[in-house]
């Protein structure tokens, strides 16, 4: 996870925009947003819908210009140029992936050799849209998931990426910008009540589970190993809690 940036993360309302026209604040927010990697699961990505005043897929009114996530490799098909992916997670559905090959030979066989069947990847990429107005996923990094902390630790980051958006709204609410205009601040106001009907199913136990995470300060969130620790509960209960929010 600290090798993409979190939504959210970085900078305040002012951030280099003051005193700039609000053309010029629009097309500025727009190249940021575009370098913002957004931690999501295989069922966000198909739940997102194509908005083309942002010119981005948008989930819970939040804009996805670049987005990562974890899955397995179901299908591999080789084509002359690229390799056809379908990757689940185990959230609801498949998705496919496209990734150009390299130019060079080696690269190409050493491409085609490395994610196959049954193996975990992350993945880095744009979602697109098809004629049909299906998604697709085109990805400019994969690599291989060998310690499956990740997969956990993935899911842990997209609560952690919602809950921040989810704790920006609420200080742009009770803090309202009375200096100038920087457009609509309530992007991300859907995700207010994200969690609700899950946590108020969960056990008092989860919830503490679900309180520490929340309360992580760093963009690295926390370690499985430190909740068992601290909350003297079994690995396997800790790691169940993502599980129910997602």
């Amino acid at each position: 996870m600290s090798s993409f940036s979190s939504p959210g993360a970085g900078g305040g309302f002012l951030d280099g925009t003051f005193g700039e026209s609000p053309a010029s604040q629009q097309r500025m927010k727009k190249e940021k947003k575009s370098t913002a990697v957004v931690p999501i699961t295989v069922a966000g990505i198909l739940n997102a819908k194509y908005q083309s005043d942002v010119d981005a897929f948008v989930l819970n009114e939040a804009s996805m210009h670049q987005v990562t996530f974890i899955g397995m490799v179901l299908s591999v098909t080789e084509n002359r140029t690229h390799l056809s992916f379908e990757i689940g997670d185990l959230t609801g559905g498949i998705v496919s992936v496209k990734r150009w090959l390299d130019q060079d030979e080696n690269a190409e066989e050493y491409e085609r050799a490395r994610f196959r069947e049954d193996t975990y990847v992350r993945v880095l990429g744009n979602i697109k849209r098809l004629d049909d107005d299906k998604k697709h996923v085109v990805a400019f990094a994969m690599r291989h998931v060998t310690d499956f902390n990740e997969i956990t630790f993935h899911m842990y980051d997209v609560i952690h990426a919602a809950l921040s958006m989810q704790k920006r709204v609420h200080e742009e609410a009770v803090t309202p910008d009375t200096t100038t205009n920087f457009g609509n601040n309530n992007s991300f106001s859907a995700q207010r009540n994200q969690f609700g009907p899950q946590i108020g199913n969960m056990s008092q136990a989860q919830k503490r589970v679900y309180e520490m995470v929340n309360q992580a300060k760093s963009q690295e969130g926390i370690y499985v190993d430190d909740l068992v620790k601290r909350l003297n509960m079994p690995e396997q209960s800790v790691r169940y809690v993502p599980c129910i929010l997602l």
